[in-house]
């Protein structure tokens, strides 16, 4: 079996003397030599393991990671997902040939960029209770209230919720209108815990990441908006561009399988 880290193009072999640097002598998963299989016009970051599935442990995380950061100071780089393993070369460089043009696309995609990920915590709590009645309708109804009653409540509720969604929106589009022009792209969750505001990755041009990452800190430093809601920002990076890459490792359905 072998494991797979990530593909970079063949072409950054000869333009860049550092690949081959990078990769001699680099280990990967359970130490195992990395090394670099020609596929047409990608090149897979590879090493040899077992049958087994990969586990999930701190240890192989952080070795899948610093092989794909190493090489992504280098060149364009499409990391795989963490455990993506196929039976042979052959098969590896069947999947790459058939979805050349993804392959190719995305690499230009992510060519001279990186992610870097904000996490933007807030102390705005969720309205959790109005008149006695549970905002997730765990209790359908509290006792002593009538049915009228009731559904007040659960009106009143619905509106506090919606409320403080909103308050949360404007906030997120204050944080975002900031950043999106000092990036390229970007893919953003919003409350998805009641502490945690947002979550983004920003894919962002090499030369603008210091940029970038200054506008985070005034946005932290912003008085105004920041007291309002005790805002913290967290932003980390640049790593591989993970979450900007639609690497497809299966074949088309009306492609034959080769023998």
């Amino acid at each position: 079996m072998i494991y797979i880290y990530g593909f970079i193009g063949s072409a950054a072999l000869a333009e860049i003397s550092g690949v081959w640097q990078t990769v001699a002598g680099l280990s990967g998963i359970d130490e195992a030599p990395v090394t670099l299989l020609p596929c047409g016009d990608c090149c897979a970051l590879i090493s040899s393991t077992t049958g087994a599935p990969i586990a999930i442990t701190d240890t192989h995380l952080w070795q899948h990671e610093e092989v794909l950061e190493r090489l992504a100071a280098q060149t364009a780089l499409l990391p795989a997902r963490f455990g993506t393993l196929l039976h042979t070369e052959r098969e590896l460089c069947d999947l790459v040939t058939a979805n050349a043009a993804s392959f190719t696309a995305n690499l230009a995609r992510v060519d001279g960029r990186d992610e870097l990920s904000l996490r933007v915590m807030w102390d705005d709590e969720r309205p959790e209770a109005v008149d006695g009645a549970k905002i997730a309708g765990v209790e359908r109804k509290t006792p002593g209230l009538s049915g009228t009653e009731y559904m007040r409540a659960r009106l009143l509720e619905e509106q506090a919720v919606k409320a403080w969604r909103e308050r949360g929106q404007v906030i997120v589009d204050w944080v975002n209108a900031a950043l999106t022009p000092h990036s390229v792209d970007y893919t953003m969750k919003v409350l998805a815990k009641p502490r945690l505001l947002m979550t983004a990755a920003y894919l962002v041009e090499r030369a603008k990441v210091g940029l970038f990452r200054e506008q985070v800190a005034q946005l932290a430093a912003c008085e105004s908006m920041v007291n309002a809601s005790r805002l913290r920002f967290l932003c980390t990076g640049p790593w591989p561009a993970y979450n900007f890459v639609d690497i497809q490792l299966a074949l088309p359905e009306s492609a034959p399988e080769r023998h």
